[in-house]
């Protein structure tokens, strides 16, 4: 698994299991938190990443 707490976008889509372009535009709407610390790279954490799957987990 993964060690690290914070992702890259593409590290974070591959978690996910879903292309780059759709979690930069899930971000974008506020559905996916995220960081920009330096203004450029956008940083996703695991544990918000983890929130995400089980909040949208099907029932």
């Amino acid at each position: 698994m993964i060690d690290q707490r914070y992702l890259k976008t593409p590290d974070a889509a591959k978690y996910l299991g879903i292309k780059i372009a759709d979690l930069r535009r899930w971000a974008q709407q506020g559905r996916v938190p995220y960081s920009r610390p330096g203004g450029k790279i956008m940083l996703f954490d695991i544990q918000d990443l983890d929130k995400f799957i089980a909040d949208h987990r099907g029932k």
